[in-house]
């Protein structure tokens, strides 16, 4: 998934400067499932309290696009769900979009 979406941390404020894969939440190392965006930053993580924070030289646009995009991907089936902030986020009221409606498979019946 890297070569379609960056790891949400290289916008991060908490990114180590050195091009490690350390941060302030992370001295040791991202956890693979963070850096990958298997786990998008946005909510603690194995009990983390520092998550995302957006670096001063990355516009809001731009965290936003990465969203959309994480969004885009997730519903074609090449990234894992949003937490449900993020889905609030992007659906919000002042753009008069609703959220897409989930797809239900029809239920056996026994």
């Amino acid at each position: 998934m890297d070569e379609l979406l960056p790891p949400l941390c290289t916008l991060c404020e908490y990114l180590d400067p050195s091009g490690a894969k350390k941060c302030v939440a992370f001295p040791e190392g991202i956890p693979p499932e963070v850096w990958s965006n298997q786990h998008p930053h946005f909510t603690p993580y194995q009990g983390e309290r520092v998550v995302f924070k957006r670096a001063s030289d990355v516009e809001p646009d731009q965290v936003a696009a990465w969203q959309e995009l994480h969004a885009e991907l997730q519903v074609a089936g090449v990234a894992p769900g949003l937490p449900q902030e993020m889905q609030d986020d992007l659906y919000s009221d002042d753009d008069g979009e609703s959220p897409p409606e989930e797809a239900s498979s029809p239920q056996p019946s026994y």
